[in-house]
């Protein structure tokens, strides 16, 4: 049952997070743009599983997702990172399938 409700959820679904942040150092501007990503993915991620309600051994999965989400989320790719012209804003957008988010939940859940 576990497994059907969170293939309902998340199959169809692509989740992305974006940060930007401003340094002319483009090392630091990556990895500052990348953070705010990754926190803008766990942010998305539990909100689409809180709208969801997902039991399994009489614990609901929302609990463990709120708890695991930063590790969860790390199967990200990266889809664009990068200055923006003539600028220096760096920006970097990070997505997760939905499959892979699944796949990442049931590794937890054994």
């Amino acid at each position: 049952q576990v497994v059907s409700d969170l293939h309902r959820v998340f199959d169809t679904a692509v989740l992305a997070g974006e940060g930007i942040f401003e340094h002319a150092n483009e090392g630091l501007a990556r990895q500052g743009a990348l953070s705010l990503a990754q926190a803008d993915l766990a942010q998305k991620v539990q909100t689409t599983v809180r709208g969801n309600t997902t039991i399994h051994n009489n614990q609901d999965i929302r609990t463990m997702v709120e708890t695991s989400v930063n590790a969860l989320v790390q199967g990200y790719g990266i889809d664009y990172a990068g200055y923006d012209p003539n600028s220096i804003k760096y920006r970097v957008r990070i997505s997760i399938t939905g499959e892979r988010l699944v796949k990442e939940i049931e590794t937890r859940l054994r």
